[in-house]
C-alpha cells in the first residue's frame, strides 16, 4: 500500500485462500527504502490511477481522523492539493513534472518508531533517519514516534535531510563527471554504507542488483 515501505503497516495476501491480512508491527521499519518517482511513468494506466487514488484516500483519512493534529492536517491538505492538481496529468499524459509532484505524497513521510514495552525497565533505544533528496520537487517529512510503557528508559531520535550541494556538483563536474553520474555516485555510496550494516545476504544481493539496474554496474 501507499508508503507502506516506511511504516509499521503492511498487507500479506494469501492467494490460495483469497485472503488479505492487515498487519501492524513496530518491528517492520525498514533499514532501507528506495522510492523512484519514474516508476509511475511505466505503470499501466489503471494501476497508476489506483495508486494515486490510494494516496488521495490516505490523505483524506489523515485530515479527518480523530487523532489528527495541526501538523498532520497541514501535510494531509497539501497532499490532497497536489494529487488533485496532478493525478490526471500523471496518469493520462505521463507528465514528468506532474509525476514528481504526485509522488511527493507517496515518498516523503518517514516514520521512525521506538517502542518501550511494559517490563523493559532500563532499556535504551536509538533511531536514526538519513535522507538524500535528488529531486528539487522532493520534500521529506520526518515524523519520529516514541511509545513508552516504562519509566526507567532512554530513547533518542535523529534525522538528517540533505540535498546534493552545488559546490559538490561543481567539483565533480570539473573532474569530468556529469550531474547525473554525480548524483548516482552519491546515492550509491549512501546505500552501500547501509548495506554494510545488513547481515542478511539475500537482502544485500537483492538491493545490490536493484542498484546495478538503476545506476548501472560498478
Amino acid at each position: 500500500g501507499t508508503a507502506s515501505e516506511v511504516t509499521i503497516n503492511y498487507v500479506i495476501t494469501d492467494e490460495e485462500r483469497k485472503v488479505k491480512m492487515v498487519c501492524v508491527d513496530p518491528h517492520d521499519i525498514p533499514v532501507l527504502a528506495i522510492v523512484d518517482t519514474e516508476l509511475m511513468a511505466s505503470m499501466p494506466t489503471k494501476l497508476a490511477a489506483a495508486t494515486g487514488m490510494d494516496a488521495l484516500t490516505h490523505a483524506i483519512e489523515g485530515y479527518i481522523t480523530k487523532a489528527h493534529n495541526t501538523m498532520s492536517q497541514m501535510f494531509s491538505m497539501k497532499a490532497i492539493q497536489l494529487i488533485y492538481a496532478n493525478l490526471a496529468k500523471a496518469v493520462n499524459d505521463k507528465d514528468k513534472e506532474a509525476i514528481d509532484k504526485e509522488f511527493q505524497k507517496l515518498d516523503t513521510d518517514k516514520n521512525g518508531t521506538i517502542d518501550f514495552k511494559d517490563g523493559g525497565s532500563g532499556s535504551t533505544g536509538n533511531e536514526q533517519e538519513e535522507t538524500l533528496l535528488l529531486s528539487p520537487q522532493a520534500v521529506n517529512n520526518s515524523i519520529p514516534v516514541i511509545l513508552c510503557d516504562e519509566e526507567d528508559v532512554s530513547g533518542e531520535h535523529g534525522a538528517t535531510i540533505v540535498r546534493l550541494g552545488d559546490d559538490v556538483l561543481f567539483y565533480m563536474q570539473s573532474r569530468g563527471i556529469s550531474k547525473e553520474s554525480a548524483e548516482n555516485i552519491i546515492a550509491r555510496a549512501k546505500i552501500q554504507a547501509l548495506l554494510g550494516k545488513i547481515t542478511d545476504d539475500v537482502t544485500v544481493s537483492a538491493v545490490s542488483d536493484f542498484m546495478n539496474g538503476l545506476f548501472g554496474e560498478d
